[in-house]
């Protein structure tokens, strides 16, 4: 018959510190746990304003929603809350195209958070037009900002030379926050409406041939070309030149479309 040897000091030693070990790990989560809740619901964290600037009154109420709905996305909002502190960062991310930035500058003591929006520059206006018989739609039109040529809010067709207006035919219309031209080329467009009109050339209609990458721009009756693929400064001495010999009007077309050479028909 065999008995049971008793437990040497050494194992029993071991069995408590493992049974210590345990509870002080529970200890320590349970207190993690205390300090989290504490956090997350002090008073001293809880945003009691979210004041709005640079957006209509009319559009305020929306644009709350939408900024709620962006802020309840992260990370932190979701262990926190919407109302907490600590949920909203420095800058906000709204995938809206009206406006250019979104800055937040939070009060910790006050418990407020202050939004300043900087909308977009309404510099011209884009429309597009069915360019195939079998691909109608209709003729639509953007608004589109000075920074880097987005479409971000639909406009009225104008006509006029107070307002840029840029035409192009399309097989497909134009969506909120697509761009115009490539970063560089809407550069070089920006250079040729510069030029006009530090050379006192009225702008007229504006045409875009996306295919050629050239922009023709009516002055009166004349009709002037342009190349997006250089700055059109380049041509700048040629042009001169020829208007010192005639005024704009005695040409009907001025092809400025090759570096350093100017086309002329009478």
């Amino acid at each position: 018959m065999h008995s049971l040897r008793p437990r040497s000091k050494q194992q029993k030693a071991k069995i408590r510190a493992r049974i210590f070990s345990y509870m002080g790990v529970i200890l320590l989560l349970l207190t993690a746990v205390g300090f989290f809740k504490l956090f997350q619901s002090a008073p001293l964290f809880q945003v009691k304003e979210v004041v709005v600037i640079g957006v209509p009154e009319r559009e305020e109420t929306q644009f709350l929603g939408n900024l709620q709905e962006s802020v309840a996305q992260t990370l932190s909002s979701q262990f926190l809350g919407f109302n907490h502190y600590f949920s909203w960062s420095s800058s906000i991310e709204l995938g809206d195209t009206r406006f250019q930035d979104i800055s937040v500058n939070k009060k910790l003591f006050d418990r407020t958070i202050h939004i300043s929006v900087t909308p977009k520059e309404r510099f011209g206006i884009w429309c597009a037009h069915a360019n195939r018989i079998d691909q109608f739609f209709e003729t639509v039109c953007w608004w589109f900002d000075a920074v880097s040529g987005i479409a971000f809010e639909p406009a009225l067709p104008a006509d006029g030379q107070l307002i840029i207006k840029l035409d192009e035919s399309r097989a497909f219309p134009i969506v909120d926050g697509e761009q115009i031209l490539s970063d560089t080329q809407f550069t070089h467009f920006k250079s040729i409406l510069e030029l006009l009109r530090n050379n006192h050339i009225s702008v007229g209609n504006v045409a875009l041939d996306r295919a050629h990458d050239e922009v023709f721009v009516m002055s009166g009756r004349t009709k002037l070309i342009f190349n997006l693929r250089f700055d059109p400064q380049i041509n700048l001495t040629g042009l001169q030149e020829l208007l010192s010999k005639k005024p704009l009007n005695a040409y009907s077309i001025i092809d400025l479309t090759v570096k350093n050479k100017v086309y002329v028909t009478e």
